[in-house]
C-alpha cells in the first residue's frame, strides 16, 4: 500500500469496519499482556484478588470506551447511524473473539451498557445524556473496581497495582485507537505512580485524585485549550492541505507502507480535532460542497501508524528497504511532484526552462517551491536524516537547484536587499552541504535507525517539533 493511498473500499461502513477489525484486535491480543500482569500482582502480592471479576470490569470498560470514542470520531446524524455503528461495533467483537476467545462475552456486553449507559439501547437524542453519564460511570468505576476486586482495599499495594494497571490500559487504548505507538513513555508512567502514591488512604480523597489523573488519560481535561474555528482552518486548510499536495509521496518514497504521524504538520489528533470542527461548521451552514472535500480527506489519517514501527520495517526488511531507495530516487519524476511543481509556473513546462537563462519571474515562481519546502519539509528531513539527506529528495535537481539560488541571490545583491540575499545564501550552504548523493544517505541514515536509541531520539525530536506548533498555533 502507497503512503496515503487508501485501499479502495466500496462504502465508508467497510473502511471503519477494517480498522474496528484492527482495533478490537489489538484489544484481545492486549488481553494477554494483562492476563500476564494481573498473575505478576498476584504472585507479588499474595493477597487475594478476584481475578475473573477484575477481567470481565476490564472488558466491559474497554467494550463502553470503543462505543464513546467511535461515536466522537464517526459522529452518528440520526438514530439510523446510531445503529448501524452500534451493529457494526458489536459484530466486529462477536467475529473477533469467537475466533480469539473462549468465553462467550455477549451477555456481560449487554449488562454492562446498561451500567455504564443507563440502557440496553442507544437512542439518538439522548446521544449526549449517554456521553455525558457514561464520563461520570467511568470516574467512578475506576475507582470502585480495585475496591470491589480487592475486596474492600481503598488503599495498600495490592489496590494500587490494580489501579494503575487500569489506568495504563485506558492510555494505552486511547493511543492505539488514535492509531498511535502505544507504548508508555517513561513520564506517562511517572504521572500514573505520582497520581497513586500522591492520593491519601480514603476513599473521598482517591476519587479526586484519580478523577483529575484520569481526565489527563483519556485526553478530556477541563483545562484543555478548545481549538477555535479559524485554528481548524489553518490546521486543516493550509498546512494539512500543503502537506497533501507537496509532501506525501517524499514522505511516501522515504516510508512506503505507512505514513509515520509525526511527520504530519500536526499530530493527528489536533488534525481530527479539526476535521470534527469544521464538518460541524460545514453542517450548521449548508455547505455540502466543502462538506464532501473534508470527508474525502479524513479517511486518509486511518493508515497513519507509529513511527517506531515505519523506522523498524525499514531496518528489518530488505524488500521494503529497496522499494524505499527507488522511490526516493525516482522522486523528483514522480507525476504527483511534476504536478505539484507545475501549479506554480502559471501554465509553463518545468522541462522548457532553461536554468542557464532564468529570467526574475520564472525565478520568483519557483523559488515559492524553495520556500514552501524549506518551510514544510527541510527540518523533519533534517531531523530524520541527520544533515545528510538523499538529493533526489528536493523539490527538483540539486544542480539546478543551485543555479536558481544564485540567479536569486545575484537579482537580490544587485537590488541592495539584504536580507533576501543572507536568507538564499543560508539555503544554498544549507543544500550545499546537507544533501547528498541517495546511496550514501540511505546507507547511513538506515545504518543509524539500526540503534534503538538513534531511533528513540529522533522520534522525540520529531514529537517535540510538532508540540511546540500545536502550542504555538494553539496559545495565538
Amino acid at each position: 500500500m502507497g503512503f496515503f493511498t487508501p485501499k479502495k473500499i466500496n462504502t465508508i461502513t467497510e473502511l471503519y469496519s477494517d480498522f474496528l477489525r484492527d482495533y478490537i484486535q489489538y484489544l484481545v491480543n492486549d488481553e494477554k499482556e494483562i492476563n500476564k500482569k494481573i498473575e505478576e500482582i498476584k504472585k507479588k502480592t499474595n493477597q487475594n484478588l478476584k481475578v475473573d471479576q477484575l477481567r470481565k470490569e476490564i472488558w466491559i470498560l474497554r467494550y463502553t470506551t470503543l462505543h464513546i470514542w467511535f461515536f466522537d470520531l464517526v459522529e452518528p446524524t440520526n438514530q439510523e447511524e446510531l445503529d448501524e455503528q452500534t451493529k457494526l461495533i458489536n459484530h466486529t467483537f462477536k467475529i473477533i473473539l469467537e475466533n480469539n476467545s473462549e468465553y462467550d462475552y455477549s451477555s456481560l456486553f449487554s449488562n454492562g451498557l446498561v451500567e455504564y449507559f443507563k440502557t440496553d439501547k442507544l437512542r439518538f437524542n439522548d446521544l449526549m445524556n449517554f456521553k455525558s453519564h457514561w464520563g461520570d460511570k467511568l470516574k467512578e468505576k475506576l475507582v470502585h473496581i480495585p475496591f470491589e476486586c480487592t475486596e474492600g482495599r481503598l488503599a495498600g499495594e495490592l489496590h494500587d497495582f490494580i489501579v494503575e494497571l487500569l489506568m495504563r490500559t485506558i492510555k494505552k487504548d486511547f493511543k492505539s485507537f488514535l492509531m498511535e505507538d502505544n507504548t508508555l513513555t517513561k513520564e506517562e508512567i511517572e504521572d500514573i505512580k505520582k497520581t497513586i502514591k500522591e492520593a491519601e488512604p480514603t476513599k473521598e480523597e482517591t476519587e479526586e485524585a484519580l478523577i483529575e489523573a484520569i481526565e489527563e488519560v483519556v485526553g478530556h481535561s477541563s483545562e484543555q485549550k478548545t481549538m477555535t474555528l479559524k485554528q481548524a482552518e489553518k490546521i486543516l486548510y493550509d498546512e494539512y492541505a500543503e502537506f497533501l499536495q507537496s509532501d506525501t509521496t517524499r514522505f511516501g518514497a522515504i516510508f512506503p507502507i505507512t505514513p509515520p504521524a509525526s511527520f504530519l504538520p500536526y499530530h493527528p489528533k489536533y488534525i481530527k480535532e479539526a476535521i470534527k470542527i469544521l464538518k460541524d461548521y460545514c453542517k450548521k451552514n449548508g455547505d455540502i460542497s466543502k462538506l464532501k472535500v473534508i470527508e474525502n480527506v479524513e479517511p486518509l489519517l486511518w493508515h497513519i501508524k507509529g513511527d517506531e514501527e515505519d523506522m523498524v520495517i525499514l531496518v528489518e526488511d530488505e524488500k521494503w528497504r529497496n522499494l524505499s531507495k527507488e522511490l526516493i530516487q525516482k522522486f523528483q519524476e514522480n507525476p504527483n511532484q511534476k504536478s505539484y511543481i507545475l501549479k506554480f509556473l502559471k501554465g509553463r513546462s518545468f522541462e522548457d526552462i532553461d536554468f542557464e537563462k532564468l529570467d526574475i519571474n520564472t525565478a520568483k515562481d519557483l523559488s515559492e517551491i524553495t520556500n514552501l519546502f524549506f518551510k514544510n519539509s527541510y527540518l523533519l528531513l533534517n531531523i530524520l536524516f541527520e544533515e545528510k539527506v538523499p538529493e533526489s529528495l528536493l523539490p527538483f535537481s540539486k544542480t539546478k537547484f543551485i543555479k536558481l539560488i544564485d540567479f536569486l541571490i545575484e537579482f537580490y545583491n544587485s537590488a541592495n536587499k539584504n536580507e533576501e540575499v543572507e536568507a538564499y545564501t543560508f539555503i544554498k550552504n544549507s543544500i550545499t552541504d546537507e544533501y547528498i548523493d541517495d546511496e550514501i544517505a540511505m546507507k547511513e541514515f538506515i545504518s543509524n535507525i539500526s540503534n534503538k536509541d538513534n531511533r528513540d531520539s529522533i522520534i522525540l525530536n520529531l514529537q517535540n517539533h510538532q508540540t511546540k506548533k500545536i502550542e504555538k498555533l494553539l496559545s495565538e
